[in-house]
């Protein structure tokens, strides 16, 4: 079996325009040079891009880092002479790449050239508002565990069994609409000690677009202010939540990611026209099989 040497340069892929060192320097500035030819700004943060995001060390190192792209380019001339560039699998690599830096500069292209118009941009708002729609609530929250271990002090809070807190939390919905105070109640059965803190307030405001459960924003967002939800179970308890208020986001607030939706919108149309376009028939089937049985 044959051993193979790969020599790489570790670099980061940060572009042009991030490089702090770079936003200084002319793309055409010479950097550098290699037996006599010069290095610009501009094919050092080529090689920059190019590379895995895993390191700036040879950066830092300018002398190490030419050195390294030195001998890269020495061995790539030395490897082009002896027309190992025509060589298989060398040859289908070249070109794989070739047509890959080609592929992705085209969806750049493409992508850069989408406009959204300011009206698009409200028109989005407008017709999306409720996904902007946030939602102020306060919580009362009673736990359970599914085998409670009995304890030992006869003080300390009773750990409650599922059942036991669905009749807890029924019994405290019940008083909760037939006038009782939601934060008296909260205060004194809630077992989420960080909104019982605050009077019960969740702390952050709720929106459609949250990692939050889907039962959990169902019960909030079906609620009209001063309301109470039913009991939403969740893996360790059950919720009752009150909607203090409801509000958007500001247009100024979600503009950029508008923007990136409908630009991603427009894009996703793009290349999807641009793959109806493509014909793909497979001639022999066995071949991938065996390809991805690595034989």
């Amino acid at each position: 079996m044959k051993s193979r040497i790969m020599i790489t340069l570790a670099l980061s892929s940060a572009i042009w325009a991030q490089a702090p060192a770079a936003k200084t320097v002319a793309p055409d500035a010479v950097v550098a040079t290699i037996d006599g030819q010069p290095l610009t700004a501009a094919e050092v943060m080529a090689i920059v891009q190019a590379n895995n995001p895993e390191a700036r060390s040879l950066l830092k190192d300018p002398k190490a880092y030419v050195e390294r792209l030195a001998l890269i380019r020495k061995l790539a001339a030395m490897g082009e002479k002896a027309h190992l560039d025509q060589v298989s699998p060398t040859k289908e690599m070249l070109e794989l790449q070739r047509r890959q830096t080609l592929a992705n500069a085209q969806l750049n292209a493409a992508i850069d050239a989408i406009p959204v118009t300011a009206e698009e941009h409200k028109k989005f708002y407008e017709d999306n508002k409720d996904r902007y729609t946030q939602a102020k609530v306060k919580v009362l929250f009673v736990s359970f565990k599914a085998n409670p271990v009995p304890q030992a002090d006869p003080k300390a809070k009773k750990i409650l069994t599922e059942s036991e807190a669905r009749a807890k939390v029924d019994k405290l919905l019940a008083d909760i609409r037939g006038g009782a105070d939601f934060v008296k109640l909260v205060k004194e059965n809630s077992d989420d000690a960080e909104s019982v803190a605050r009077e019960g307030d969740r702390g952050d405001l709720i929106r459609r677009s949250d990692k939050l459960p889907d039962n959990i924003k169902a019960a909030i967002f079906s609620l009209k202010p001063k309301q109470v939800s039913d009991p939403v179970r969740v893996s360790t308890g059950f919720y009752l939540f009150r909607l203090e208020e409801l509000t958007a986001q500001p247009f100024e607030q979600v503009r950029d990611d508008i923007w990136i939706e409908i630009r991603q919108g427009h894009f996703n149309k793009w290349l999807e026209n641009t793959q109806k376009d493509i014909q793909v028939k497979i001639e022999n089937p066995e071949f991938f099989i065996n390809a991805a049985a690595g034989k």
